[in-house]
């Protein structure tokens, strides 16, 4: 029979860390650098900050993961009442699994994509003995259901690849409790996942603490981690800045970094309760950027899908039900929608690149969708694309100066180079990196340069998919301020998917609400994520996380009167990305 976190740690802290230092070889300074932390029963204590801040850092030493080239020291390491600072790899084999887990970030990578997840959290099972020889299958659909897994009988048979993302996040939890161990590890447990199921895997682990499990939580979005923590460390260059309790933190951060990082919310950093219906549909938006009328003074339609239909798959099951929409010239219009509601599907069949079954898209007035690619080519540089992940939509053996120019092809080397260093001082970064490639850039510097290829041929219309979501907040800030700035400069026009409803009230003027292939709710931004009329878009708006009142800063800004500590994403900070 398998023992329980409170057969477990009766007493005392499940892990205490004291003066944790984790060095590379080859580094200019510490990962880690003198990190501090404990972890009680029943208690979530958050690491936040952005990238390279030392957050999942800290977080593989505690389970021996560091890496075998890591030097890793510390004053004090005790794991369930044990000391493992001199922990071998053998001792560590016992502990993991059985008194500290960790969840992974991305389950389609953390799973395997050979075996269906019943046999891989069988495995778990198996190798930590949480169940009798006969007793498997059992224990692994009780997993599954305490993880909050419909149908888990028929889940267990299915493959990674055929699970939603929050059910793949659900199995690889499941995974992590097969011998119940009294402390779980979480990194980044939510990211790039929509608002409802990040909502449902937020109260999971909710109900993990509540039941008496440790819970250590690693992200840089405030807005999980003020939904579930007790207390917080803020991280930064792989030192702690700033500590505390959950609340005081959030509502009365003492740290200018910590200060910069709740400031940091989309839409100027909302944080009072939402205006009653019948305000929000007369409420009038701030004006965005300007758009650009025609000829007559009206503004000019650029980018239109009218019924648009696309089936996948042998079951014919529609990726897009007809589905329309209408971009003018200067607009931004913001889809919003979960996994699997037909939001890139989309995303391809406006940019030309997949073909509808029925319906069309039209440029200009013109025929878009129909036509062959090679009388589409000469037209192809009004439409553009930004993808989610810069790194992978790119050729790492290229310059910057080569990918940016490979959009410049009907220019000289000279002329190219020249044109490539104006499109990074655009984008805001410095034209030295022209000859860099894209591994020797932070994220944010290659979603930029993303960006800057994409503007290179001069587009009308720029498509956007996720293009926020992998990046941590204070990057985040930035490229959303860069694209609202090019819409400014230029009156380019904007299709943005995402998931994040923060994002898109920032972004956007009008939204299009997707559920399953189909538009469920249209109209503009503010009235939409005020008001919305659509049970779903209800869901939706009321699973969206909310910042904490703040009281008066130390430069003398005052927050208003608000609700319990309850999110924030984004940041202003710049550190030359």
């Amino acid at each position: 029979m398998s023992t329980t976190a409170d057969d477990r740690t009766a007493t005392g802290d499940l892990v205490r860390l004291e003066g944790l230092r984790v060095t590379f070889p080859g580094q200019p300074r510490p990962a880690v650098d003198g990190v501090s932390l404990s972890v009680a029963p029943g208690e979530c204590v958050a690491l936040v900050g952005e990238s390279g801040s030392g957050k999942s850092v800290t977080a593989r030493a505690l389970i021996g993961l560091a890496g075998a080239r890591a030097r890793v020291e510390a004053r004090e390491l005790t794991v369930a009442g044990t000391d493992a600072s001199a922990f071998g790899e053998r001792q560590w084999r016992a502990v993991r699994g059985r008194r500290i887990a960790m969840v992974f970030q991305d389950a389609l990578v953390a799973l395997d994509p050979l075996r269906t997840v019943g046999a891989e959290i069988a495995e778990a099972v198996r190798l930590h003995g949480a169940a009798g020889p006969d007793g498997t299958a059992a224990r692994v659909v009780e997993l599954l259901t305490r993880a909050g897994v419909p149908e888990p009988e028929a889940r267990r048979a299915q493959y990674p690849h055929q699970l939603s993302g929050g059910l793949r996040q659900r199995a690889l939890i499941a995974s992590a409790l097969a011998a119940d161990p009294p402390l779980l590890v979480a990194d980044e447990p939510t990211t790039a996942l929509d608002a409802i199921v990040q909502a449902q895997i937020l109260r999971l682990l909710g109900g993990l603490t509540a039941s008496g499990r440790g819970l250590l939580l690693i992200s840089h979005d405030l807005a999980a981690v003020a939904q579930l923590a007790d207390r917080i460390l803020v991280l930064r260059q792989g030192r702690v800045v700033e500590s505390g309790p959950a609340e005081r933190l959030l509502t009365e951060p003492r740290h200018a970094y910590t200060r910069m990082l709740l400031d940091a919310v989309p839409g100027g950093g909302e944080r009072a309760a939402p205006a009653s219906p019948a305000a929000a549909r007369t409420a009038p938006r701030p004006p965005g950027p300007a758009t650009s009328p025609g000829r007559d003074g009206v503004v000019q339609t650029v980018l239109e899908g009218r019924d648009l239909v696309k089936s996948y798959g042998s079951d014919g099951r529609r990726a897009l039900d007809g589905v329309s929409f209408t971009l003018r010239a200067g607009e931004a219009l913001g889809v919003v929608g979960e996994s699997g509601s037909g939001k890139t599907t989309l995303a391809r069949v406006a940019l030309g690149l997949v073909r509808p079954d029925a319906g069309e898209v039209l440029l200009h007035g013109r025929p878009w969708s129909a036509p062959a690619e090679r009388e589409r080519r000469p037209r192809r540089a009004s439409v553009q694309f930004v993808q989610q992940d810069p790194y992978a939509s790119v050729d790492p053996r290229f310059t910057v100066g080569r990918i940016i120019g490979e959009a410049l092809p009907g220019l000289r080397r000279p002329a190219r180079a020249e044109r490539g260093a104006e499109l990074l001082r655009q984008v805001g970064l410095p034209p030295e990196l022209l000859s860099r490639r894209p591994h020797q850039l932070s994220g944010g510097q290659r979603q930029r340069v993303a960006i800057a290829r994409a503007l290179a041929p001069g587009p009308e219309v720029l498509i956007c998919d996720e293009p926020v979501s992998a990046l941590d907040a204070s990057v985040q800030a930035q490229v959303l301020r860069l694209l609202a700035g090019l819409r400014r400069e230029t009156g380019i026009a904007l299709l943005f998917i995402t998931h994040d409803l923060a994002v898109v009230r920032e972004v956007t003027e009008r939204v299009l609400i997707m559920r399953r292939g189909s538009v469920v709710e249209e109209g503009g931004t503010d009235t939409i994520l005020r008001a919305p009329g659509h049970p779903y878009t209800r869901e939706l708006v009321a699973s969206v996380p909310r910042l904490p009142v703040r009281v008066p800063d130390r430069d003398g800004v005052r927050s208003e009167a608000g609700e319990p500590p309850r999110g924030v994403t984004g940041s202003p900070i710049d550190h030359t990305m």
